[in-house]
């Protein structure tokens, strides 16, 4: 652990550049994080390209994990490449000493992030606590603040109450203030707010008359406020501030719902007759504002407390929700004084929110039997049609934005989430967020939905997997993988019981783009989204081909030009800052035919660590597109011609193996630079003997020519390779630890562990979570779906029907519901269909899936 003070001055430089935040208004940040923790080790990955580091200074990369010992500090992605005319494009990221260029969120076509999507509440939020103001803004009511949010700036204004509230409502007046009130504990009563709503602030009011708990308020035609409570009814008049008293209820009731009619009169329903809501009934009543009395009206099919009373456009009224023993509505035709039965909901509801679309139709949101258990639809109060808009553990505090976006509450109603209705996706800052999943969690997920006890408090994760993007707005379609169990292209793990396809016992994912200014290189933006995936294993759980697989971590990177730009000479790298314990006495190394780079320390002793100190490295796998390191250098902390990058030249010229003046890495028996000494250009710094253990203190090594061990950090590298505009490759990392009787025996096991894991990563290895359950086009207009003959299967053998003669050259999976491929074969083009042998296959359902030119076909299949 250090101090960001050694680390490029950043702490200062931080500082100058505190007013950039301005300037990335249109761009998210990537803040949020996740450990990765599975086994021995554990690593922060952040949502962005920085890796292992808290962006403030300290380390959070333990090995052992328990032992607060670290042998790395922090990492970083690099990547660039020519256009067309050879014009220089760069992303990278090092400690973001002057900004960022990569930002949470995949790539968007013409359309940039807005950040603070959601606005997190503090405290309790009432359940009454939404309201949409006349001037656009929504007013947010807890228990000990008024919230002011603004849905253009996405900002929010915080008013502390005087005394905390433990119930409050509100109306807007039509002079521009906002009426504030709301009791506590029977019988005392809290005097009235008034609110501006120009600068917001607070002015005190009167003592009501009467007891208010989730009483009702409605404005009337002169301007008078009629409250309504189980104790007694008042009107308040706010030019005055006076309250005189209305005549009795024809039935007392609490928890109930109301509306303004279109001639001026009040419709009252629902409620109970005491203070806590019991005794409901089914009377409804309206208030005439001209007489002054109460008028019986049609009575409810059901009893219901807090109900929903909503004004339709053309003026009917629609009345649900507050009962969990039934589905009906009904709706109320005030002209005519009828009270007839609406659609039937799709589930009962004790609480919900309905937000009128047309005279028609309405958006519901709904908790049903349990807390954050609720969803968000569209329904016809005629038809009962619905649908389903997705959206992760919402409440049933709810208010429209505008006919496009709804504000709901989320995580217990302490958060408020945008909802676009037209994709059913929450608005950007969803992609704030590193989403962690362990397997074991998926085993008993299935297993619970296989059993029909599925309780999403439980599966959090697997709830809110971001399987798809928002294409309205040019996202990916399919980002996260999954396991698709009915093949129909969605991610619905409640109807269907689809779940995320990780690898490893453990895994991280999250997406980030380049899309936005670049502060830290001032280099061109790419246009690249980056897909990412950390795992690791736990060998109590899987079988590890070393022991060192315990300690390592493996990183996936799936690099997509989502630009209208092909690029050229491109190379993808990545810093690692190793600080082995002791940041001050480390030294640097590489083995090009392992594809490791790797630090290991001065001398025999550490004063973290302490005697026979570890080793570690990292290793490109041999994934056989980026599968070789193309370059291992160093460079010093400094900001000589071979240190710290400054220029987008720099960081390109790093990963092709320069130095900042564009002369070449030599091997010079020295430090690589041609001015020290002349030797033969090389990629590879000390680089002792490729291959041999002992290279990293034989031949050219630090350790060999005596130099003094020092904060030593690698740069390691992929290329050059060409990517055309919306082409995707990908680049595959092991970080990996080793120790034993030396420093350098560490670094012997180190190179033992790293032939171990990349041979099982490239023979082993499943990786189809990568291949062919992501990025995959819709299945082509026209195309046949897979059939299955017999369906169930009985025998020893299944038939997998195409539909039509292959064109080209396919795979064809079989997979079981953990997502395993239990049978995988190469069909040749012009086949028609293969016979599948299943014979020994557990029963239980099975997807088959056929892989041709990029499109993907599944079918279900049933072996008994």
């Amino acid at each position: 652990m250090e101090t960001m003070l050694r680390k490029y001055f950043a702490c200062l430089i931080l500082i100058l550049i505190s007013g950039l935040h301005a300037m990335l208004l249109a761009q998210c940040k990537d803040n949020s994080y996740e450990l990765l923790d599975v086994n021995q080790v554990s690593a922060r990955f952040n949502n962005g390209a920085n890796f292992f580091w808290d962006m403030n200074g300290a380390t959070e990369y333990f090995v052992p994990k328990a032992s607060g010992k670290s042998p790395t500090f922090a990492g970083g992605l690099w990547v660039g490449g020519l256009d067309p005319l050879d014009g220089l494009h760069v992303a990278a990221s090092t400690y973001r000493q002057q900004g960022w260029d990569w930002y949470a969120g995949p790539y968007r076509d013409g359309s940039a992030y807005e950040c603070e999507a959601s606005v997190t509440t503090g405290s309790r939020l009432f359940y009454n606590g939404i309201k949409l103001l006349s001037n656009g803004k929504v007013l947010i009511l807890t228990e000990d603040a008024v919230l002011i949010y603004d849905p253009i700036t996405r900002l929010k204004l915080i008013r502390p109450l005087p005394a905390t509230r433990l119930w409050m409502g509100a109306k807007e007046l039509p002079d521009g203030r906002i009426f504030l009130f709301g009791d506590d504990t029977y019988p005392t009563k809290n005097p009235v707010l008034f609110m501006d709503t120009v600068n917001y602030q607070f002015t005190g009011g009167p003592t009501l008359n009467w007891f208010h708990k989730e009483s009702s308020i409605e404005l009337l035609n002169d301007g008078k406020l009629l409250l309504v409570g189980v104790v007694g009814c008042e009107l308040f008049d706010p030019a005055t501030n006076l309250s005189t008293a209305v005549p009795d209820m024809l039935y007392p009731r609490m928890k109930h719902g109301s509306c303004k009619l279109p001639n001026g009169d009040i419709f009252v329903c629902g409620g109970g007759s005491s203070l806590n809501g019991s005794g409901l009934t089914l009377l409804t009543q309206r208030y005439d504002d001209t007489l002054g009395y109460w008028f019986p009206g049609p009575t409810l099919s059901v009893g219901r407390q807090r109900a929903q009373v909503t004004t339709m456009p053309g003026g009917k009224i629609f009345i649900s929700g507050g009962t969990l023993s039934s589905f009906a509505t009904q709706i109320y035709d005030p002209i005519a004084g009828t009270l007839v039965n609406g659609a039937n909901l799709p589930d009962s509801a004790s609480s919900l929110t309905v937000m009128p679309r047309d005279s028609a139709h309405v958006v519901i949101a709904s908790e049903g039997g349990l807390p954050y258990m609720g969803r968000l639809y569209e329904f016809n109060i005629y038809t009962g049609e619905y649908k389903h808009i997705y959206i992760q553990r919402n409440g049933v505090r709810a208010v429209p934005l505008d006919p496009q976006e709804v504000l709901v509450d989320v995580n217990e109603g302490t958060e408020l989430q945008r909802v676009l209705l037209q994709s059913g996706i929450q608005d950007d800052d969803r992609w704030q967020k590193v989403w962690k999943m362990d397997r074991a969690q998926i085993a008993a997920f299935q297993a619970d939905f296989q059993a029909g006890t599925v309780d999403f408090s439980q599966y959090p994760q697997i709830e809110i997997w971001p399987a798809h993007g928002n294409e309205a707005l040019g996202e990916d379609r399919n980002l996260a993988p999954f396991i698709d169990v009915n093949g129909d292209g969605l991610y619905r793990p409640g109807m269907d019981g689809d779940y995320p396809c990780i690898v490893g016992d453990q895994a991280l994912w999250w997406v980030m783009s380049d899309q936005g200014p670049h502060a830290e290189t001032r280099g061109r933006p790419l246009g690249m989204q980056v897909e990412a995936m950390a795992y690791a294993f736990d060998c109590a759980q899987t079988p590890c081909p070393d022991t060192s697989m315990d300690y390592t971590v493996f990183l996936h990177l799936e690099l997509t030009n989502r630009s209208d730009t092909g690029y050229h000479d491109m190379y993808v790298g990545q810093i690692v800052d190793v600080d082995l314990g002791n940041y001050a006495d480390d030294f640097i190394g590489c083995d090009s035919s392992l594809g490791l780079t790797f630090g290991y320390n001065g001398t025999d002793s550490d004063n973290s660590y302490g005697i026979h100190p570890p080793a570690y490295g990292s290793a490109v796998m041999p994934n056989g597109m980026l599968g070789e390191m193309s370059a291992g250098i160093y460079y010093e902390n400094d900001f000589t011609v071979m240190g710290n990058p400054s220029e987008p030249s720099d960081y390109y010229g790093y990963m092709k193996g320069f130095w900042k003046d564009s002369l070449p890495i030599v091997n010079n028996g020295i430090d690589g630079y041609p001015g020290t000494a002349a030797g033969p250009a090389t990629s590879f710094m000390y680089s002792g003997t490729a291959g041999f253990c002992g290279g990293a203190f034989t031949d050219w090594s630090e350790i060999a020519i005596g130099r003094s061990a020092f904060d030593r950090r690698f740069l390691q590298s992929s290329g050059p390779f060409d990517l055309a505009a919306d082409e995707k490759i990908q680049w595959d990392l092991a970080y990996i630890y080793a120790r034993d009787s030396s420093h350098t025996a560490s670094v012997c096991t180190l190179k033992d562990a790293t032939v171990a894991i990349r041979d099982w990563w490239q023979n082993q290895l499943d990786k189809s979570c990568w291949s062919t359950l992501v990025g995959l086009d819709a299945p082509k207009s026209g195309s046949k779906a897979l059939g299955v003959v017999p369906n169930p299967v009985g025998g020893n053998a299944v038939s997998i029907e195409f539909g039509a003669d292959l064109l080209g050259e396919a795979t064809l999976e079989l997979m079981d519901l953990q997502g395993r491929i239990v049978e995988r074969v190469t069909v040749q083009p012009g086949a028609d269909q293969h016979v599948l042998d299943v014979a020994g296959l557990p029963a239980g359902l099975y997807i088959a899936r056929l892989v041709e030119a990029g499109q993907m076909r599944t079918a279900r299949m049933v072996v008994q």
